[in-house]
């Protein structure tokens, strides 16, 4: 199964895809790469200052992969 996603409002608006044996997996899969691609592209090119509004600095919502820090 596939899984599309599109991050809106950072200049890069490309559909990407997560695929998973399932849809459950696809989710979770996507909901990782969204926060890799927040967290690893444009949090760190605004210096640690994107947050999402429920929460602090550094937290952005979203589940990073197994394994992956955050460094602030």
């Amino acid at each position: 199964m596939l899984c599309p996603y599109q991050i809106l409002g950072t200049g890069d608006e490309k559909v990407r895809y997560a695929g998973g044996v399932d849809a459950v997996q696809a989710l979770q899969l996507a909901m990782e790469k969204i926060g890799a691609e927040l967290y690893f592209k444009l949090d760190r090119q605004l210096g640690g200052k994107l947050r999402w509004e429920a929460g602090q600095q550094g937290d952005l919502g979203f589940p990073l992969p197994p394994g992956v820090e955050r460094d602030i």
